[in-house]
């Protein structure tokens, strides 16, 4: 461990890795995967003085390495957390093989260690050849030690072939016990919704065959409540029970928060005279140690107070919200809020602006806006949703700047060969100010002359909306052809990457899934149907990002990599795909740890999912690389001894490999709180690995199809 940390830190520094918390953690986790492979390789360079393990060693850590590569490809969000520590561990691993290979045998061999056990041999053979004394020969003297390991191999072998015998209902188990996605099957396919509705479309034979069967009312009411009861498995428990959120990660001391807001207008130093009062006042009493005052804008401000150690825990922080809580409502000028501990307070009339987000990107600014209006648009025609804004930023209350916007019936236009420049020249005279039309020279000096509408002051909405206007002999009112409408608006424009960000937020009345998938009806929607260049993102604020659930699919290129490199080391086809079965049935420790002991799912937890795969695999790397061994120099061995002669020679270092690996996590389990990430990617592991090592047990044999008849290799 120490050889290996040392060479790894040159390299953190060659990559200009930083130690932080993430990194750290990568560390940590690393540790136990350094001492596998030197658990591994010591334990051959012992047993059979020779170091043909290390090409499984070799595998089996590109396999972890590769597990964890993909996190490099995913998106920068979770990119951006997740990077530094599996970089910390892809260089530990990588260190770790060169150690496994060239400083493993060296120690074991300047320690002597292979020596002893050569000479104990030597002992053996000795006394093997003196004849027993007589009265161990009356009594049948055994060694019990070895008459019990006797026993377990016989006692196993027996489970193998139960459950050749059985195999098929085996493999059944197996499938229902990790769970068919029945339950995720739509109710209707081939069916439109939202604002985008095709009329009268005829659908093809495969999706009315589905709507008449898994899709119809029979089904839905009186089969799928069952079906999906016993087809789910732990995959149901885990996608319908297991709650999607992370650990609150907030250790701060004890604080007072106190949130100050001014109607839209407001100066920075109207804010900060009323901000002024309310630090008058806290700053009186000395249980407090130091308060800090942040003025955003002219709209927002907020106040953190800090006590004393003394008072931290007292009742007095309490009573302090509640006369600030007083005196707040004697102030008045604007609205307060004060929260930290205990029932909040907020005498503010601003109303939310909707929990659920959509962000829009694209070049043009007007074109982006146009769309932006058609997917609020759609979006009010669901009755669970009350209002839409657009705005430029995300925001937690809605902002009262409104603005006048003349909204067009493209429609009436039409009919009437009107083009929005029409409207302009026929209108602009009425309203028209400080138009330059020329000079005036005077006394050698140039004048500008400006023209001012004499009715542009005496004109409101009304008489715009209703002033008879004319174009080409034709005479209309701008109220038949469009809408003058005051409208929230914008105050700025805002860009991303270069590319212009419009916001769109709402609130939908009703559960929080089926407003999820409303969002992402109209995401799939808006990019189907937008030009080149456009596109909308799911920015709602929920466990770990709704981008990242995409990224389960990433777990099929880690299964990819894992059958290759696999499949190289074995030399074959089928082989890899008996490593791979094993992943599944790991996973189903992973749902049960989460479902049974109610652990939160988040960001972490999708970690456990990335390493499991990666080291789930491991131990079966090691026994079937034995297997393949013994059968070249053996190859007149039935399977079944063959495969009991792998176990036995890799169940000792595969089972301090696993158990070493679980007491890597355990420190991540520990202490009064349970943090986030770090919490659910130890459970997930650990669960997972305890499952993965009875499925090696179990039902590796099962999928190698092991049997007792003599195979006769030509």
């Amino acid at each position: 461990l120490t050889a290996n940390i040392a060479i790894a830190a040159i390299f953190y520094y060659l990559f200009g890795l930083e130690m932080q918390l993430y990194s750290l953690a990568g560390l940590t986790i690393s540790l136990n995967l350094i001492i596998d492979n030197a658990i591994i390789m010591s334990d051959q360079i012992i047993r059979r003085a020779n170091r043909r393990v290390f090409m499984a060693i070799l595998a089996a850590t590109l396999t972890s390495i590769g597990s964890l590569s993909v996190i490099l490809l995913m998106e920068e969000k979770i990119r951006e957390n997740l990077q530094d520590f599996a970089w910390i561990i892809i260089i530990n691993l990588a260190v770790s093989l060169f150690i496994a290979l060239f400083l493993v045998p060296a120690l074991v061999e300047k320690l002597r260690i292979v020596k002893k056990i050569r000479k104990q041999k030597r002992k053996r053979k000795l006394f093997a050849k003196l004849p027993k004394p007589q009265f161990l020969k009356r009594t049948g003297y055994k060694l019990r030690g070895k008459r019990i390991f006797v026993y377990l191999n016989r006692i196993y072998e027996c489970i193998i072939m139960f459950m050749q015998r059985r195999k098929g209902w085996i493999i059944a188990i197996i499938i229902l016990s990790f769970g068919l996605p029945v339950f995720m099957l739509p109710a209707k396919i081939g069916e439109k919704r939202g604002y985008y509705i095709v009329q009268n479309k005829e659908y093809g034979f495969w999706e009315n065959l589905y709507n008449a069967t898994l899709g119809s009312t029979f089904y839905r009411e009186t089969i799928k409540p069952v079906s999906d009861v016993a087809l789910g498995g732990t995959l149901r428990l885990f996608a319908q029970k297991v709650y999607n959120g992370s650990y609150s990660n907030e250790r701060s001391e004890t604080s007072l928060y106190i949130t100050a807001s001014l109607p839209n207008g407001s100066t920075k130093e109207q804010m900060d005279a009323i901000v002024r009062k309310m630090e008058d006042y806290i700053k009186q009493y000395s249980e407090i140690r130091q308060f800090e005052t942040q003025i955003e804008s002219g709209q927002r401000a907020s106040i953190r107070v800090l006590f004393v150690k003394e008072h931290q825990r007292s009742g007095f922080p309490y009573t302090l919200k509640n006369r600030v809580v007083g005196k707040a409502i004697e102030l008045g000028g604007g609205s307060w809020g004060v929260y930290g501990f205990g029932d909040g307070f907020n005498n503010s009339v601003y109303e939310q602006a909707g929990s659920n987000r959509i962000k829009l990107l694209g070049y043009n600014y007007d074109e982006l806006r146009s769309l932006a209006e058609v997917m609020r648009d759609s979006l009010m025609q669901h009755r669970r949703i009350k209002d839409v804004t657009v705005d430029s930023k995300f925001e937690w209350y809605k902002t009262d700047y409104t603005e006048f916007v003349l909204d067009m019936e493209r429609k009436k236009l039409a009919q009437e060969n009107l083009l929005p420049l029409h409207l302009f020249r026929s209108m602009s005279p009425l309203f028209a100010r400080n138009i330059r039309v020329g000079d005036w020279l005077y006394l050698d000096r140039a004048e500008g002359i400006r023209l001012y509408s004499m009715q542009s002051d005496k004109l409101d909405i009304w008489n715009m909306k209703n002033y008879p206007a004319k174009t080409d002999d034709r005479e209309y009112k701008l109220a038949d052809i469009a809408e003058i409408a005051k409208w929230q608006a914008s105050q700025n424009i805002a860009k991303e990457n270069q590319q212009y960000l419009l916001c769109v937020q709402y609130d939908y009345i009703g559960a929080s899934l089926q407003a999820q998938k409303v969002t992402e009806r109209q995401i799939e929607i808006f990019n189907n149907l937008a030009p080149l260049g456009y596109k909308a993102e799911n920015d709602s604020y929920h466990w770990w990002g709704d981008s990242a659930s995409g990224q389960y699919g990433l777990l099929l290129l880690i299964v990819v990599i894992i059958y290759f490199m696999t499949g190289i080391l074995f030399n074959s086809l089928k082989q890899p795909f008996v490593v791979i079965f094993i992943i599944p049935i790991s996973f189903i420790g992973l749902f049960l740890t989460f479902y049974l002991f109610k652990f939160n799912f988040d960001q972490g937890g999708f970690a456990a999912f990335i390493l499991l795969t990666g080291i789930s695999v491991n131990a079966n790397i090691y026994v079937l690389n034995e297997y393949n061994n013994i059968r070249k120099i053996r190859p007149r061995i039935s399977s079944l001894k063959a495969y009991i002669k792998a176990w036995n020679a890799k169940i000792l270092p595969i089972f301090l490999t696993v158990f070493s690996s679980i007491l890597g996590f355990i420190p991540f389990m520990t202490g009064e709180y349970r943090e986030a990430f770090w919490f659910p990617l130890a459970a997930g592991t650990v669960g997972g690995l305890i499952v993965s090592f009875l499925a090696l047990a179990l039902f590796l044999p099962l999928f190698m199809g092991v049997k007792k008849q003599l195979i006769i290799d030509n």
